[in-house]
């Protein structure tokens, strides 16, 4: 009996998901834990296994195409990402690994936004199996997911320690921690460069710092970055979007 609750969905490429045949784009942060993960999937000689900025910029298309987004540390929000991803790559699917299991998983998976999802404690075992399921057009999640969904208490709201930030502020900081210019974030949002700067002083003070820089903890992946130019290349629409 499987280990895993499965449930079918559409699939492509039938004749590579009938030997589970597929490519797994790696999308982590770390590069120590990129090279994990790979070696964990290589153990498959069936799944071609790649890093997320090289497979973005060879600008290759292939399928079945499982994307492994690795939540911890992660450049984009979690639903920011997905919208991207399937902007850029409307037939891949998502395999989310992350530090602990979140309610929000539970229905991204029944809505078929992602189609697995793992913790970190489980990757070793679980990864490579979870990616074969996918590849043949399953959902995957491990059973503890299923069992902690009930028992997890609502998290304390981050919002309680620091004061939260508007819409408008919230696209701002998010572009400025990926460190686009003022005059950047002027184009991409249509507002005055003026509107950002006091925007950008309203949001320092929320967060307690005093430069631009401390917001910038991170830069964003040139993978992301190009997908990002690409995909809000034609609307700005789509960037608001992606930001909310």
């Amino acid at each position: 009996m499987s280990n895993v609750f499965e449930r079918e969905v559409p699939a492509r490429q039938a004749d590579r998901e009938a030997t589970g045949s597929c490519t797994a784009c790696i999308i982590e942060s770390n590069r120590l834990a990129a090279e994990y993960l790979s070696s964990l999937l290589r153990q498959d000689s069936h799944i071609d296994v790649c890093l997320f900025d090289q497979f973005v910029n060879s600008g290759a298309r292939v399928s079945p195409l499982i994307f492994c987004l690795d939540q911890a540390d992660a450049a984009l929000p979690l639903r920011a990402s997905l919208k991207l991803l399937k902007l850029s790559y409307s037939h891949a699917r998502c395999v989310v690994l992350d530090t602990e299991n979140r309610n929000e998983y539970l229905s991204l998976l029944l809505d078929s936004e992602i189609h697995g999802v793992l913790t970190h404690a489980n990757v070793k075992d679980w990864l490579l199996e979870a990616v074969r399921s996918v590849a043949r057009g399953l959902l995957w999640v491990h059973p503890e997911f299923a069992h902690s969904i009930s028992s997890q208490s609502s998290a304390v709201s981050e919002g309680i320690r620091s004061e939260s930030l508007t819409r408008r502020e919230s696209e701002i900081s998010h572009l400025v921690t990926n460190h686009f210019s003022n005059k950047e974030i002027s184009t991409l949002l249509e507002i005055e460069e003026s509107t950002v700067k006091f925007h950008l002083s309203n949001i320092l003070a929320k967060r307690n710092v005093s430069r631009r820089e401390d917001l910038a903890a991170s830069k964003i992946s040139e993978g992301w970055r190009t997908l990002l130019l690409a995909g809000t290349g034609a609307t700005n629409q789509v960037l608001r979007s992606l930001l909310r």
